[in-house]
């Protein structure tokens, strides 16, 4: 069924991917697996999306099969975050496209994983949550994403953090503001406020890591 496939391609990532080794096969696997990996990610933000009817048992919902795919996708970042990538000469010349692929994501292998997984979350979260909870969900994608920019030392990870956290308070002003729930909107302000709090104290505690 379609529904299934996003979790088809994450176990086909993880499957690739745990075959990675220092030989040339392995690392040609791990590159595989991440292609995979981003097929996984588009399906569920693009494809899962679409479906409006609910689901007649819990393993034909998108919801609990997208979610299943998310926490997939997660281990398989947590899987590769430290491993080894691939490089461009372990493909032949007549494979030219996929060895500069390799070049590419061997410079910054996280960020070729964690960029379009958050994204993929995002636009999830979007099309399948409540408006009313979507800056409190992106904020705290945006407080995970900067924990993960302290953990492996990434500046860039920190100002992309930054600059969405920065986005869900403009949202928050002008769209959150404006709803006539007043407790939802305290509650709103007071989640996001929280974790621009714990951003500060997670900075201030490890700095030193961006130095």
């Amino acid at each position: 069924a379609t529904e299934w496939r996003p979790v088809v391609w994450a176990l086909l990532a993880l499957l690739f991917g745990s075959g990675m080794a220092s030989n040339r096969l392995g690392q040609r696997c791990a590159l595989y697996g991440m292609v995979f990996f981003w097929i996984s990610v588009a399906a569920v933000a693009f494809v899962m999306t679409g479906f409006k009817l609910p689901a007649v048992s819990w393993f034909e919902s998108p919801d609990t099969l997208s979610l299943l795919a998310l926490i997939l996708q997660a281990f398989y970042i947590g899987m590769h975050l430290q491993a080894p990538v691939p490089q461009a000469g372990i493909f032949p010349v007549g494979l030219k496209p996929l060895a500069k692929l390799a070049e590419q994501v061997g410079r910054k292998p996280h960020l070729w994983l964690l960029y379009p997984f958050f994204a993929g979350v995002a636009l999830f979260l979007f099309w399948r949550f409540d408006r009313t909870l979507l800056t409190v969900l992106w904020s705290a994608e945006a407080f995970v994403l900067f924990c993960l920019s302290v953990w492996l030392r990434e500046g860039q990870l920190r100002y992309v953090a930054l600059a969405a956290l920065g986005a869900c308070m403009l949202r928050l002003l002008l769209v959150d503001m404006a709803q006539s729930n007043l407790g939802m909107r305290g509650a709103v302000f007071l989640g996001v406020g929280l974790l621009m709090l714990g951003m500060n104290a997670i900075y201030a505690r490890y700095k030193t890591r961006f130095e």
